[in-house]
């Protein structure tokens, strides 16, 4: 099995050059540094290094040296993962590198992948294939010289039996639309005459202009379909041709590589070792790497290359023997007799009507099999999986788990995995719909009517529910339902509020993000942020239940759907459940259709499960959060809670209380799912109650 992937979360977000700033989610930690685009007109080395000290200043490296410190000890290795603003992602961030003597450049590390992502999916099991991988390439006229280096880089692979490799010339709309409805594909590399634009006006010229969504309306259709290749003229715009591959990741959820800026011989060196790799199983990241690496060897641009995927989405396929899919039976040819190449092991569908892309598809065996090998694989050519990267470690299995668990609160594998590991980094959600949060029905602690929208608001002195109310358009009753009140209680000067509109009012200023409750009470709220597995869980559960104390759980959709028991048990034991989003992102980068469609499925999930209602509690997944989208989360009915103190600064948080317990009166403590958290807590509840601390839960410290 090769080694899992502990994803290090980059976001690079702002609005103007004073504003920018990069932050860095990883292991339950975060750093976050302020930001200065580089000048992409800069020297080539000039370039690259100021992107690395962009990209990765003193607090975010010492982040990453520690993740991968711990990963090293693990036997894992660290996935780069950049979510990027729409107006820096134009930025070459491939090209970074930090050192000059041995520069450290993670675009051609395995240990250290980049890729970008942004598609709010779910990761994707790999495809099943025996035989075979299915290529198609699909050449624009006028740029035909660019097949001949890529047949002679691919013809090891064909002749190895690992990809079947068809080539549509003339490549227009229509004639691909008919090529992979006669014979669907598992890789298409797309060659465009050009390439230019950018967000909805970038265009790919194949016989005509053709945009991300009548791209992704060709490809739709194809869920095996797990690569497209974007390679074009040289002299197209490199960054239209990375606005194309962007924007079908973001239509499609498909894995995407963009090649803008190479020549045709260049383009071929890396795409060999990239199918090869691809169909041998490796991880996507890691085929990408095994490319640059090919053009660095040759002196080419190694940072050109750009790949998006859905994480956890790594490895797109998984070869099978021959004999483990038996091939169909096919008119004419008999039983006993070799299927021929360029056939697939799978039933034959019906073809398209016959057409300009029946008499432009070329055979595998024609195009490649008799040429010149080049372009081969940057470190190895082998018929065995890739093994683990790094140094083996001689510790039992049993810790070796345990690290990750501590470390990590999300872990992907990357390769062949067990059942179990797979269903716990892999769960099968639905596609996002787009749902106005404002329009559902509301269930919690008592049922209200439902509201035309919410507004977020902190209570001033003199407030009282009938104020508010009569102020904003809702109802006193329902606005005391929502926020877990009595009818007629009293309000707190500066408690937070989530206010349900049924008429005209006026608008009300938001409430900020919550980092304590009320600190004239000692009473300190326990919090847990739940994504991992149900064990611990469970755990957590009982350690509260022994000691008779109740806790707040922010939950993600995605979780609850895996667990649906665990989630029901939150509630019938008495505690809270709270909003985590559905697939825990990183807020900055999903702007606010994105965040909304992740509080809502959140709360479906969880209404239909336990009955209970999310709201009005959130947490920012890795506490990020930007003002607009504190905004857009209190349009949903929910205000932000971070903490006064999480795992790694419990203990400490203690310590300072035990010389001044009214300083931590109003306190939110936050901790996670995991081994650590489950052996943490019982001391933590004893010594908080040694100190005339009450720990309770989220609602009673607010009040």
């Amino acid at each position: 099995m090769s080694a899992a992937v502990i994803p290090f979360q980059l976001s690079v977000s702002g609005r103007g050059p004073a504003n920018y700033v990069v932050r860095a989610f990883a292991a339950g930690r975060g750093a976050e540094a302020p930001l200065m685009p580089p000048d992409p007109r800069d020297a080539p080395d000039v370039l690259s290094l100021a992107l690395g000290r962009a990209l990765f200043p003193g607090p975010v490296r010492q982040l990453l040296i520690d993740v991968a410190r711990g990963a090293d000890e693990a036997g894992a290795r660290v996935q780069i993962q950049l979510y990027a603003a729409p107006d820096l992602a134009g930025l070459p961030w491939e090209w970074a590198s930090l050192g000059q003597s041995s520069p450290w450049r993670p675009a051609v590390r395995e240990d250290y992948t980049l890729v970008r992502s942004g598609s709010l999916r779910p990761a994707i099991e790999p495809l099943p294939v025996a035989g075979p991988l299915r290529l198609l390439i699909a050449c624009a006229a006028g740029v035909e010289t660019a097949i001949g280096p890529l047949g002679h880089a691919l013809a090891e692979a064909v002749r190895a039996g690992l990809l079947v490799v068809d080539l549509l010339r003339d490549t227009d709309p229509l004639s691909l639309r008919e090529a992979l409805a006669e014979e669907p594909c598992h890789a298409l590399h797309l060659i465009a005459a050009d390439a230019w634009g950018q967000g909805e006006g970038a265009r790919l010229r194949l016989g005509r202009g053709l945009d991300v969504a009548g791209l992704a309306g060709i490809l739709a259709d194809y869920p095996n379909l797990r690569l497209v290749t974007f390679a074009a003229d040289r002299e197209a715009d490199p960054a239209a041709l990375g606005t194309m591959a962007a924007g079908l990741h973001e239509a499609l959820g498909m894995t995407t590589v963009a090649l803008g800026g190479l020549e045709p011989d260049q383009v071929a060196r890396f795409s060999g070792p990239l199918y090869q790799a691809i169909a041998l199983g490796d991880p996507a990241d890691l085929a990408i790497t095994d490319g640059r690496l090919a053009l660095e060897a040759s002196g080419a641009p190694w940072g050109a290359p750009r790949l998006w995927l859905v994480p956890g989405t790594e490895r797109l396929f998984t070869p099978l023997p021959l004999d483990a899919q038996p091939p169909p039976r096919r008119e004419g040819i008999p039983e006993t007799e070799h299927l021929p190449v360029g056939t697939p092991l799978r039933p034959q569908r019906e073809p398209a009507p016959p057409g300009r892309a029946a008499r432009a598809l070329a055979t595998a065996r024609a195009f490649v099999v008799n040429t010149t090998t080049v372009g081969k694989p940057a470190q190895r050519a082998r018929s065995q999986p890739r093994g683990p990267l790094l140094q083996p470690r001689l510790i039992a299995l049993a810790a070796a788990l345990l690290v990750l668990a501590l470390l990590v609160s999300r872990v992907l594998p990357s390769d062949a995995a067990t059942e179990g590991q797979r269903d716990a980094a892999i769960a099968a959600l639905p596609t996002l719909q787009p749902v106005t949060a404002a329009t559902e029905a509301l269930s919690g602690p008592a049922s209200v009517p439902e509201p035309r929208g919410f507004q977020s608001y902190l209570v001033v002195a003199g407030d009282s529910l009938a104020s508010i109310a009569e102020r904003s358009g809702s109802d006193p009753g329902a606005l005391a339902a929502l926020n877990r009140l009595a009818p007629g209680a009293t309000l707190r000067p500066g408690r937070p509020l989530v206010v349900p509109v049924y008429h005209d009012g006026e608008p009300l200023p938001a409430a900020p993000i919550v980092t304590r409750g009320n600190p004239e009470r000692p009473l300190v709220a326990l919090t847990f942020d739940i994504e991992i597995d149900d064990t611990t869980l469970y755990a957590l559960l009982d350690t509260l239940d022994a000691r008779e104390v109740k806790g707040t759980f922010f939950v993600t959709g995605s979780w609850a759907q895996r667990y649906p028991e665990a989630a029901k048990a939150i509630v019938s034991r008495g505690h809270e459940i709270a909003n985590h989003s559905l697939t825990h992102p990183a807020f900055s980068t999903i702007g606010a259709d994105g965040a909304l469609n992740e509080l809502a499925e959140t709360e479906r999930i969880v209404r239909e499960l336990t009955g209970a209602s999310t709201r009005p509690y959130f947490r920012f997944p890795y506490g990020d959060s930007t003002p607009q989208m504190v905004e857009t989360i209190g349009r949903a009915g929910y205000v932000a809670y971070h903490w006064s103190a999480d795992d790694v600064a419990i203990a400490d948080w203690i310590a300072r209380a035990a010389a001044d317990p009214a300083q931590a009166y109003g306190g939110i403590l936050l901790m996670h799912g995991r081994a650590s958290s489950v052996a943490a807590l019982a001391g933590y509840i004893d010594q908080l109650l040694a100190l005339g601390l009450q720990p309770t839960t989220l609602s009673a410290v607010l009040e």
